[in-house]
C-alpha cells in the first residue's frame, strides 16, 4: 500500500507540476500580450496604410475622387480597421464619417500638419488611431514637394487582444494535453519496470516479517531487480536458519535469566535477613534526601514501618534545640555530596528522644552523575548515657582533687596567716609588724587569686569579651615573652596569615593573652636548660577539623594555633589529665595545677577546643582552636 500511495503521489505531483508550470507561462506571455498589443498595431496599420499613401499620391496629383473613395473603402474593409479619413493640408476632411471623429483624434492630423512628423499616433481607450502625411509624387522621387493630405486610418485594440488570446489559449490547451499524456506515460512506465517489482517484493517482505520465509519467483524479475529478487531469497533462506538458532539461544537464556532470577531473590532474602537481624538503620536517600529505602531496623530505631518513610526526608524525626544547627550541617554536605557523620535527636513514634548516629556516603551512577547517600543510622542512646555517666564520674573524681587542692592550698595559706598573727602578738616592733602585716596580705592576695581561677573554672566569672585581632595580640606577646625569658629560651614566630587584618575573634583580650601565658609558662617549666617556643598559625573550615570541634561549630571558620616546646615531653597517661584541676608534675610549691585547667576553661567558653601531643624527650605541641568573626 506504501508503495501505491508513493506512485500516486508522484503521478499526482508531476500533473500539479505540469499545470502549474503551464499556467505561469501562459499567465507570463499573457501578461506580455497586453504591453505588446499596441506595438502590433502600430505595425499592422503601418503595413496596411504605407501602400495607400503611395496611391493618394499619385491619384490626388490628378484629383481623381472616385478611385480615392475606392482605396479608402477598401483600406476600411480590412480587419482591425475601424475607421478611415482623408483631410486636407489645412485640416479639412475630405473623405470620412464627421459625426465619428472627436476632437482628441485631430491630435494626430494636426502633428502631422504642424510639426511635418511623418507618422502620428492618437491611443484613447480600446482605440489606436495613426495619421500618415500624403505628399506629391516628387516626394517619393526623393524631390522636395509640398503636403498634399492627411491619411487618418483607426483600429480596434480589443479585436488585436482577443486574436493574440485564442492563439495562446490553444497554445496553452496544446501544450497541458501533451504535458499531462507524457505524464501519464512516464508514471505507467515507472509502474511497469519500478513499481510493480516493489509492491510485489514488499508484499513478500511483510510475510516474511510475519515469520513466512517464502520465497520470490526470480524469473519474473528484470534488469537490477532480479539480482535483488535472488538477493531476498538467499535472505530469506538465512533469516530463517538464525531464527532457528536464535529461538534455541532463546530458550537457553530464559533458563538462564529464571536461574538468575532466583539467585537474586535469594540474595535479596539474605540481605533483607542480615539488615533486620544487624538492629541498626540501613537506609538511601536520592538527591534532595528524601528516602528511598529503609530497612526493617526502623522498627527499632524509631518505630516506623519502613514504608511509613518512604519518600519523607531523613531529618524528618529531628528534634531537639540543636536541630537547626543539624539540618545546616546536613543541607551543606548534601551540597557538596561530601560524606557526612553526626549525631542527633530523634523522636520516635512513642515520643521518646532517641539519640541517633547518622553516617552517610554518596553515591553515583556509571556516567558519574549524583544519585544520592546510602548509610546507616545507629541508636545510641544507651551509649550516650554510659557516656555521661562516666564523664559524671570523672568529674565527682576531679571534684575530689578539686576538693583536696583547695583544702591543701588554703590550709597552707591559713597556716602562713595563723603564724604571722601568732608573730603579730607577741612582738611590739613596729617594723616587724609592717612585716608580718605585709605577710599576711600577701598570703590574703594568694587566697584571693586562687578564688578566682576556680571561678573562672567553673564558668562563674569572665571577662567583657570584645572585637580582637589575634594575630596581632599574638605578635605583641611574642615580644613580650622575648624579654621576660631572655636569652635562654627562644621564641620563633611563624604566624603568617594572608589578609591578617580581616581576622578577627571575640573574646576577652586578658583572657585571651592569659591561655598563651599560661602555655608560655608551662613550656619554660619544661625546658629548664633552655630551648625554643615555635608559634605557628593557619585558617581552617570547620568541615576540615570537624572531629577536633564541639559537634555544633559556632562558626563557619576557626583559626588554628600551634604551640611547640622543645621541652622533656610528657607520657600518655600525663597528657589525659593536664587539663584537670591542681593535677600537675611539678615539685611542692612550684604550680597549683590550675594554669592548663584554666586555659582549657577559656578556649571552651570561647566555643572553640585545645588539643595536645606530647611524646617524652621529644617535646610538647598544644593546639589551640578560636572561632573567627564572619562578619
Amino acid at each position: 500500500m506504501r508503495i501505491k500511495s508513493i506512485r500516486n503521489f508522484i503521478f499526482i505531483l508531476f500533473l500539479v507540476i505540469v499545470i502549474v508550470v503551464n499556467s505561469i507561462v501562459f499567465i507570463y506571455y499573457y501578461a506580455v500580450s497586453f504591453k505588446r498589443v499596441e506595438t502590433d498595431a502600430k505595425k499592422y496599420i503601418l503595413s496596411i496604410s504605407k501602400p495607400v499613401v503611395f496611391n493618394l499620391a499619385s491619384l490626388l496629383s490628378i484629383n481623381d475622387r472616385i478611385k480615392i473613395e475606392i482605396i479608402l473603402a477598401n483600406l476600411k474593409s480590412v480587419r482591425f480597421v475601424r475607421d478611415v479619413m482623408l483631410f486636407d493640408n489645412t485640416g479639412q476632411m475630405l473623405i470620412g464619417n464627421n459625426k465619428d471623429f472627436r476632437r482628441q483624434k485631430y491630435t494626430a492630423v494636426n502633428s502631422i500638419i504642424r510639426d511635418k512628423r511623418l507618422v502620428a499616433y492618437s491611443s484613447y481607450g480600446a482605440f489606436l488611431g495613426c495619421a500618415l502625411p500624403v505628399y506629391g509624387v516628387e516626394f517619393y522621387n526623393r524631390t522636395k514637394t509640398d503636403l498634399k493630405a492627411v491619411l487618418y486610418v483607426e483600429v480596434s485594440l480589443n479585436e488585436f487582444t482577443s486574436d493574440s488570446h485564442k492563439v495562446l489559449l490553444s497554445f496553452f490547451a496544446l501544450n497541458l494535453g501533451s504535458s499531462i499524456f507524457l505524464s501519464i506515460l512516464f508514471i505507467l512506465i515507472l509502474t511497469k519496470f519500478i513499481f510493480e517489482p516493489l509492491i510485489k517484493i514488499t508484499g513478500v517482505t511483510n510475510q516474511v516479517a510475519r515469520g513466512s520465509y517464502i520465497e520470490i519467483d526470480e524469473t519474473g524479475g528484470k534488469y537490477e531487480f532480479k539480482n535483488l529478487f535472488a538477493s531476498f531469497n538467499r535472505m530469506s533462506r538465512n533469516l530463517n536458519l538464525y531464527t532457528t538458532k536464535l529461538e534455541i539461544l532463546n530458550n537457553d537464556l530464559t533458563a538462564e535469566v529464571n536461574k538468575r532470577t532466583g539467585e537474586l531473590e535469594e540474595l535479596k532474602d539474605r540481605f533483607k535477613d542480615i539488615a533486620g537481624a544487624v538492629g541498626d538503620l540501613l537506609w538511601e536517600i536520592d538527591g534532595s534526601g528524601c528516602y528511598t529505602y529503609c530497612s526493617e531496623g526502623i522498627l527499632s530505631v524509631l518505630g516506623y514501618k519502613p514504608e511509613e518513610v518512604l519518600g519523607q526526608h531523613i531529618t524528618f524525626s529531628f528534634t531537639g534545640p540543636q536541630s537547626k544547627e543539624n539540618l545546616e550541617y546536613f543541607n551543606n554536605s548534601l551540597q557538596s555530596c561530601s560524606p557526612f557523620s553526626f549525631e542527633c535527636l530523634n523522636c520516635s513514634t512513642g515520643g521518646l528522644s532517641r539519640v541517633i548516629r547518622i553516617t552517610g556516603k554518596p553515591f553515583y551512577d556509571r556516567e558519574g552523575n549524583f544519585r544520592g547517600y546510602r548509610g546507616v543510622s545507629k541508636d545510641i542512646t544507651g551509649e550516650v548515657e554510659l557516656e555521661k555517666n562516666i564523664q559524671r564520674m570523672h568529674r565527682i573524681e576531679s571534684l575530689g582533687l578539686l576538693i583536696g587542692g583547695i583544702a591543701h592550698d588554703f590550709n597552707n595559706i591559713l597556716n602562713i596567716v595563723k603564724n604571722f598573727a601568732d608573730l603579730l602578738r607577741k612582738t611590739y616592733s613596729e617594723e616587724d609588724r609592717e612585716k608580718y602585716i605585709a605577710e599576711i596580705t600577701k598570703a590574703v592576695f594568694k587566697g584571693s587569686s586562687l578564688i578566682k581561677r576556680l571561678l573562672i573554672l567553673t564558668k562563674k566569672r569572665h571577662g567583657k569579651k570584645e572585637k580582637l585581632l589575634p594575630v596581632n595580640q599574638l605578635n605583641d606577646l611574642c615580644k613580650f615573652f622575648t624579654r621576660l625569658f631572655g636569652n635562654k629560651i627562644t621564641i620563633d614566630n611563624h604566624i603568617e596569615i594572608d589578609n591578617s587584618e580581616g581576622i578577627f575573634i571575640f573574646m576577652d583580650p586578658t583572657e585571651f593573652d592569659q591561655i598563651f601565658m599560661n602555655l608560655a609558662i608551662n613550656s619554660r617549666d619544661a625546658m629548664p636548660e633552655g630551648g625554643t617556643i615555635t608559634l605557628t598559625g593557619d585558617i581552617f573550615n570547620s568541615f576540615q577539623i570537624k572531629d577536633v570541634l564541639p559537634v555544633s561549630p559556632k562558626a563557619d571558620e576557626y583559626l588554628k594555633v600551634s604551640f611547640s616546646d622543645t621541652g622533656t615531653g610528657m607520657e600518655p597517661d600525663v597528657t589525659e589529665k593536664i587539663f584537670e584541676p591542681f593535677f600537675t608534675t611539678k615539685k611542692i610549691h612550684n604550680g597549683t595545677g590550675l594554669g592548663l585547667a584554666i586555659v582549657f576553661a577559656i578556649v571552651n567558653h570561647s566555643g572553640g577546643a585545645v588539643k595536645v601531643n606530647s611524646k617524652p624527650g621529644s617535646g610538647t605541641t598544644f593546639d589551640v582552636y578560636l572561632p573567627v568573626l564572619t562578619d
